[in-house]
């Protein structure tokens, strides 16, 4: 009987961690990237200014 409650125990164990692993990696995935940052602030800035000599 105690075999069958550890075992249950580490299957919840497991569980529990592959849940929070998922809920990690989909929140990793919507953060934007720094490139992504960017780009929007170059496109309102205008094309690339050319420097004047």
């Amino acid at each position: 009987m105690n075999s069958i409650i550890f075992l249950s125990y580490v299957i919840l164990f497991w569980a529990a961690l592959f849940v929070f692993a998922l809920w990690t990696c989909s929140r990793a995935l919507r953060v934007p990237t720094e490139a992504e940052l960017e780009h929007p602030a170059e496109e309102a800035d205008g094309a690339h200014p050319v420097p004047s000599h």
